[in-house]
Order: C-alpha cells, then structure tokens, then sequence
C-alpha cells in the first residue's frame, strides 16, 4: 500500500504515525518542515487569530475528553468550539421544543 499524502490531527501526532506504521507496516515520512518551507517561500504567513464564520454554520462547544456536548461541568481547559454544516450537529442541538407540542403525547 502507498499513500501519496495523508493528514493526521491528533492529540498525540507520534503516537499515531508510530500506530498507522504498525498496522500499514510502512515508515511514515515527515514532511511538515518541507511544507512550511514552500508556504514561507511563497510568502504565506499566518492568518489571524480570528476569523469570520461563514453563514449557515452552527457551532457548539465539545468536550476534548469525550468529544460530546460540554455541559456546566466541563472545565474551560477542556472546552472547544466546533462548527458543523445543517444537519450534521450532534443531535441534542437538533431538537426543538416548539416540535415536541406538535407531535402530540409521548407513550410509554
């Protein structure tokens, strides 16, 4: 098997190469410094801390540890927001309590 390129986005970044060289059997190569090399020759430098959100996204804080909806109980270290297009939301942010009037009784 030869990957081209991949992308990875962890936590621990070696422990995951060192994982995906395990279970593919092939050694990973490092090619950050090489990428961030082409961007600073190409005069690229980095965007600013903010950014505007592009309309239609809806966004909601996650806990890093569970990856679920933060809740009061969630200490602000371990907090992150999280943008997601319509209908991909964890689902607690897709419920609208004006529906659950239409729907009629809930039975047991």
């Amino acid at each position: 098997m030869k990957f081209a390129s991949t992308r990875l986005v962890a936590a621990d970044i070696k422990a995951m190469v060192g994982f995906y060289e395990l279970v593919t059997g092939q050694r990973a190569e490092w090619l950050a410094p090489v990428f961030a090399e082409m961007l600073a020759q190409a005069g690229y430098t980095h965007p600013a801390a903010t950014w505007d959100v592009p309309p239609g996204l809806i966004s909601a804080e996650l806990d890093r540890s569970t990856g679920r909806l933060a809740d009061t109980f969630t200490p602000p270290d371990r907090r992150y927001t999280e943008y997601f297009l319509p209908g991909t939301e964890p689902g607690a942010l897709r419920v609208d309590a004006r529906r659950l009037f239409v729907l009629g009784p809930i039975m047991f």
